[in-house]
């Protein structure tokens, strides 16, 4: 009888410290009480999505003097989808606030797409290095979602991305092969429609490096 009742016990207390750890757990990584920052007045808001475009057209055409978008072609079209994200998001408590100037949201600040996360890495001397691969990340800060609707090796990159408008996201690219691309994802269905540039490019860009030094050098007393 003795045993029965302390078998019994045991169970009680086994349930008891289950059910107590699994509160612990749900609560530590609950985000949702988590304030979202408001985006800083940083290089990602500016310039506009047009002149964001003409701005890497530009960059192109001083190095080629015909470069032009009617020169891109329709190559391909995809569905795109949703995978966990490795780059921590800005609703969380662990995002490291040094790479919050490299967001570009959208038009009511909703949603933002990252490019740089998982490319950058601060130092500790203050510099930044970079990684081979790029993930690319969409955030819905009013459902708290991060996703990784893309990854990229090291002979692909996009160069740069913004919100054409509320149900597009544009990614400029580039790759080894010094051919440029982009790509047009529809937000509602999650399709992209890639382009590519007809010719291929007598250089290296330098475009991608540049925009970061541009963000640093802008966010400097943000960024250490």
């Amino acid at each position: 009888m003795s045993k029965f009742i302390l078998f019994f016990l045991s169970l009680i207390l086994f349930f008891s410290c289950e059910k107590r750890d699994k509160k612990i757990n749900e609560t530590s990584i609950d985000s949702t009480s988590l304030e979202i920052p408001p985006p800083p007045n940083t290089y990602s808001e500016f310039p506009s999505p047009q002149e964001r475009l003409e701005k890497w057209v530009d960059y192109y055409k001083s190095k080629e003097a015909d470069f032009k978008l009617e020169n891109f072609q329709k190559v391909d079209t995809f569905k795109v989808f949703n995978q966990p994200a490795t780059a921590i998001p800005s609703f969380s408590s662990k995002f490291d606030q040094r790479y919050q100037a490299f967001l570009t949201y959208n038009a009511d600040s909703s949603k933002y797409v990252d490019i740089d996360s998982y490319l950058l890495r601060f130092s500790d001397n203050g510099k930044v290095d970079y990684n081979t691969d790029q993930e690319i990340v969409l955030v819905d800060l009013n459902q708290k979602k991060a996703h990784r609707i893309l990854f990229y090796g090291p002979s692909f990159w996009v160069e740069d991305a913004f919100f054409k408008n509320d149900s597009t996201l544009m990614l400029l690219e580039n790759n080894n092969d010094r051919v440029p691309g982009y790509q047009e994802i529809n937000l509602n269905t999650m399709i992209s429609t890639a382009y590519t540039y007809k010719d291929t490019l007598s250089f290296d860009s330098k475009y991608y490096s540049d925009r970061v030094h541009q963000i640093l050098n802008k966010n400097q007393k943000i960024i250490p």
